[in-house]
């Protein structure tokens, strides 16, 4: 599988899925964090297409308790750059 290095930039910017590939180039994202930032209701959709695009994405599961005092998985999505 191929190892794509992300090379966009802010004024390349041109649809949901462009900016989850810069938030990625800069730190980890989840889906609340899609959310709030930028109206992505369906970020592992966006994941899968740049997977598909060769980007390495891996999925960090985490734990979190609910307000009603629930355990939830919730999923962290991590960018690994190739080593040059």
């Amino acid at each position: 599988m191929k190892n794509k290095k992300i090379t966009i930039k802010i004024e390349h910017i041109n649809s949901a899925t462009d900016e989850v590939l810069y938030h990625l180039s800069k730190k980890s994202i989840t889906s609340l964090e899609a959310i709030k930032n930028y109206g992505v209701t369906r970020l592992a959709a966006i994941i899968y297409v740049l997977r598909q695009r060769g980007y390495n994405i891996v999925t960090q599961e985490f734990e979190l308790t609910t307000r009603y005092n629930r355990k939830t998985t919730l999923a962290r999505y991590v960018y690994i750059p190739p080593i040059d």
